[in-house]
């Protein structure tokens, strides 16, 4: 059941939640509770914004992944834009990272949550029936896009 909740706010950023203080959390939820979305005309800035955003975010009762986001705004192979679907996979240790707190059922939900990202993106990259390569409806719109622009 979730206690306290504070959630953040300001500039560049914005909080989409359905959580509220009272809120019974069963074993079935959908780990997506409160989405937290920090904007910036920079990477930086957003980057700066979002961190800001994580540390002020309270959420009391229940087990969440904030600790888990707030270590990816701070590693430096994230900050220097050295990202990858193996991002946690090869740098998230959660003995190295500080993260003993949280249980083994986050970790494995972090580790699953990675490896279907892996597996989206490696199922995106594989030929179809007729041999070509499927292209994600976001690069037919961005290749479209350019096209206008020329």
């Amino acid at each position: 059941r979730i206690g306290i909740i504070r959630e953040p706010a300001g500039p560049g950023v914005r909080v989409d939640s359905a959580c509220e203080p009272g809120l019974e959390v069963g074993v079935h939820y959908d780990s997506l509770l409160s989405k937290v979305i920090g904007w910036g005309p920079t990477r930086e800035i957003a980057i700066a914004r979002l961190r800001r955003a994580l540390d002020e975010h309270v959420i009391t009762g229940i087990e969440t992944t904030l600790p888990f986001h707030r270590w990816i705004l701070r590693h430096q192979a994230f900050l220097s834009g050295d990202v990858s679907t193996d991002f946690v996979a090869e740098h998230w240790d959660p003995a190295q990272s500080g993260h003993q707190q949280l249980s083994s059922e986050v970790i494995d939900a972090v580790r699953m949550v990675s490896s279907r990202a892996r597996a989206n993106v490696l199922q995106s990259r594989r030929p179809d029936a007729a041999g070509t390569t499927a292209i994600s409806n976001w690069s037919q719109v961005a290749r479209r896009e350019a096209l206008r622009r020329g």
